[in-house]
């Protein structure tokens, strides 16, 4: 849309549009015209440089050296991007059987078609040498490479061969530079890959050195060479594999190997429960932690899982990933060993994706504003374990550092997501081991990270998917690992908020003292996992309000007239909620048997 120059400038300065942003709307424009221009020049001379190199060749000629390159490349880089380097390859690096590359040859013979501007870049192209680059920086305006054999340092712009965003952290790639505004751009294919191949490349180029001379002569007469071992993968087939263990035992008394399970609270957590056939999924849990982020609202608690326990009616299955907790663990069933027998122990190896020299440890995460992010609970598992393994600074060996500093990049490349925004805090491990930071850490310095260890925090992970605030009012209202789960724990918890909140004191104890009894009878009663508002019979309101005198019998005839009145209340709430027809039922029995079930309990 054109602005008329005399127009209150669109900024919102209160300016006229000439006198403000006019002519910073010009300079924005004529900059882009002059990238764009730069860039349709660098694609026009880069056409007649590969139509210059075709005339000089046969066909035949030309379709060797293809299939030189391709043979070269295979499984090393996609097909569709084989041509294209193919070209570059052909045009740029390879040298002909008269001594000069195509770049080389096309200045000598053709300069004079040119004009000055094309000259002019095509000279920058004769020029330019290969260089193993590695990205280590960025502004708002672009990247920062360093030559990794010369330590030269380079300023990319962000432009139409380096986009913001698109390179991951500490990448390396073999690539040349061309001269471009106050900096460099890529010129041609550049393929960024991991900064592990760095060390293999110093040492091969270095070798290389010792026979040909200059690093930019042996990089360019070998530069296939090279970008084979930069394209290389490593050889991952046993690097990260781990032993999984599996103890099987066969059950002759279910009941007595359930109850085992589910009365160990401090180290056992609940996963999937059926009290009716006394079947679940058990995790061990061990060390305890607490991660806090200034880049994350609220805090997140991780357990080690040590192995999980599966039992069904006639079996008992513990898997783990580490051989001596599952010496252990069959010691620890030798305290039920009357009503199961051990079968078998099986190990196999599994792949993983954890990051290549990490420990790999399962986490149970639990996150106090309730549901969990997958991805801050990834992030949480990933800096609790690598601060596990520098738990103290560590002593100042400088190759050791730098051993370290090596790792730190190559796992903040691995870690590096597009789909997401939060990178792992490398730079706490930093700090702790006092190395250069790292300016690709979301939250830059400022950031900061609290790694703690924490005792009884197991309620955090029994009522997982609860705010801290909310695990308290589960705990008052007498909820257990095995009700966590149940299909009216939400319910109750809503029904006692709702009532409550903004209330007296009074009101909040006659709610406190009446629930904490249907949550009892529900855990007692409903031992179908499969039970629902809708299938809550009438034969269950029966047994609650008439058959269960134990229930009342340290109540007074005020705190008796409160869970009624309660009962009432929460089977209306339901009623509205579900569609149901609980409280009519609720409120005739209550009416018609009230009186007696007074009499019964007695009037303190």
């Amino acid at each position: 849309m054109s602005i008329n120059r005399n127009s209150a400038c669109p900024c919102g300065s209160g300016k006229k549009y000439k006198k403000c942003c006019l002519n910073k709307t010009e300079v924005i424009e004529l900059n882009e015209r002059k990238e764009q221009r730069f860039f349709e020049r660098k694609g026009e001379l880069r056409h007649r440089l590969v139509d210059f190199i075709d005339k000089q060749l046969t066909l035949e000629q030309d379709k060797e050296l293809f299939r030189y390159f391709s043979d070269k490349m295979s499984g090393l880089i996609n097909q569709d991007i084989m041509e294209p380097y193919f070209r570059f390859w052909a045009t740029i690096i390879h040298r002909f059987e008269n001594g000069l590359r195509a770049v080389e040859w096309m200045w000598r013979d053709a300069k004079g078609k040119l004009d000055s501007l094309e000259r002019e870049m095509l000279e920058s192209w004769v020029k330019m040498v290969p260089r193993i680059i590695q990205y280590i920086d960025k502004n708002d305006n672009g990247i920062v490479v360093e030559d990794i054999m010369t330590k030269e340092q380079f300023y990319l712009p962000y432009c139409e061969s380096i986009h913001r965003n698109h390179v991951p952290p500490w990448s390396i790639a073999l690539s040349f530079l061309e001269p471009y505004k106050e900096g460099h751009c890529l010129h041609g294919v550049t393929l960024w890959t991991s900064p592990d191949r760095i060390q293999p490349l110093v040492n091969e180029v270095n070798r290389l050195r010792k026979d040909n001379g200059e690093d930019r002569t042996v990089i360019t007469e070998n530069y296939l060479e090279l970008l084979t071992l930069l394209l290389q993968k490593e050889d991952t087939e046993n690097k990260n594999k781990v032993v999984d263990i599996n103890l099987t035992y066969t059950i002759n008394n279910s009941e007595h190997v359930f109850q085992f399970f589910t009365k160990r609270r401090d180290d056992v957590l609940v996963n999937d429960l059926n009290n009716s056939t006394k079947t679940g999924l058990f995790a061990w849990i061990g060390d305890m932690y607490s991660y806090e982020d200034t880049e994350i609202d609220g805090a997140m608690y991780l357990a080690e899982i040590y192995g999980l326990v599966k039992l069904t009616k006639r079996k008992l299955s513990f898997e783990t990933l580490n051989k001596d907790k599952a010496q252990q663990f069959s010691m620890w069933l030798e305290e039920i060993s009357d009503y199961l027998k051990f079968e078998k122990w099986d190990e196999k190896y599994v792949k993983t994706k954890v990051a290549s020299k990490t420990e790999v440890q399962h986490y149970c995460v639990a996150y106090e504003k309730g549901n969990i992010n997958k991805d801050y609970g990834r992030l949480a598992q990933s800096m609790v374990q690598m601060d596990k393994m520098f738990t103290k600074k560590t002593e100042t060996d400088e190759h050791l550092l730098a051993d370290i500093e090596q790792w730190f990049k190559e796992k903040e490349f691995e870690s590096c997501k597009p789909e997401t925004s939060l990178s792992e805090n490398f730079n706490y491990l930093r700090k702790k081991l006092g190395l250069p930071l790292s300016p690709f850490i979301t939250g830059g310095e400022s950031r900061e990270t609290i790694i703690r260890r924490c005792e009884n925090m197991i309620s955090m992970f029994t009522f997982q998917g609860y705010s801290n605030d909310d695990i308290s009012l589960l705990e008052m209202l007498q909820f257990t690992p095995e009700t966590a789960r149940a299909f009216y724990t939400t319910d109750v918890l809503s029904f006692f908020k709702e009532k409550t909140t903004g209330k007296s004191k009074a009101t909040e104890n006659k709610y406190a003292s009446a629930l904490p009894m249907f949550v009892r009878f529900c855990d007692e009663e409903l031992i179908d996992g499969r039970a629902t508002w809708q299938t809550f019979g009438n034969d269950l309101w029966d047994k609650l309000i008439n058959h269960r005198p134990e229930l009342y019998k340290d109540m007074t005839k005020t705190q008796l007239t409160a869970f009624d009145a309660t009962l009432k209340t929460f089977t209306r709430w339901i009623d509205e909620k579900y569609e149901t027809g609980h409280h009519q039922v609720v409120k005739e029995m209550i009416d018609e048997n009230g009186e007696r079930l007074k009499e019964l309990v007695g009037i303190r």
